[in-house]
């Protein structure tokens, strides 16, 4: 609908309406966020129109796999390199309270610069505040795991491999909120990995 709209037949057309408004899908669709397009959805709509817009939907991605597959990863990519696009923290914000007169707010160096911007934008250091940095630090760490067959470091990473493979699949992407579990269980995942002995103990 968004990259070739002239191949959309009036049959396709009608089966995505009865979910999706057509008419305002180009538009409202954001490659890194799902919200505006999920939010138009026909909550009306009966199972047979759901499965028939299915129906369209993979006919679709037979004919554009590589539409669908950089529609995902426009979604995700974030989460799996280092982009410098979404740090774990916010590098700038608004001194305005969200709701008016409800208190009062004065920076005390309005126009200093924020020496956290700065750090996150110096190269390969700057990773230590990308999430991308640490969703491949625990995917690292999974897979070293696996090759030595360390059953216990394999069960804790459980929590973090199913949120790493939701992300395939978030709604937004660059939302620190998603990567939260794994950051979390990290430190707990490199522990069980380095403490192992690197050799077996003298008899002697």
């Amino acid at each position: 609908v968004h990259d070739h709209p002239e191949e959309v037949t009036d049959a396709e057309r009608k089966a995505i309406d009865a979910v999706l408004p057509f008419d305002s899908l180009a538009t409202a669709y954001q490659p890194a966020l799902q919200d505006p397009v999920k939010f138009m959805y026909r909550r009306d709509c009966t199972a047979e129109q759901r499965n028939a817009y299915y129906a369209v939907w993979w006919e679709m991605a037979k004919k554009h796999p590589s539409a669908y597959v950089a529609a995902v990863w426009d979604c995700c990519d974030a989460y799996f390199h280092p982009s410098g696009r979404y740090p774990l923290f916010f590098v700038a914000h608004s001194w305005s309270p969200d709701v008016p007169n409800l208190f009062h707010l004065q920076a005390a160096f309005p126009n200093a610069p924020c020496g956290m911007a700065a750090f996150a934008s110096l190269p390969l250091v700057g990773w230590m505040a990308d999430m991308g940095f640490y969703v491949l630090l625990f995917l690292s760490f999974f897979f070293w795991a696996l090759w030595k067959r360390d059953r216990a470091a394999l069960l804790v990473a459980q929590p973090c491999l199913w949120a790493a493979a939701v992300l395939w699949v978030a709604p937004a992407n660059g939302e620190f909120r998603y990567v939260l579990p794994i950051l979390w269980n990290l430190p707990l995942l490199a522990a069980l990995i380095f403490s192992k002995p690197t050799c077996a103990p003298s008899s002697s």
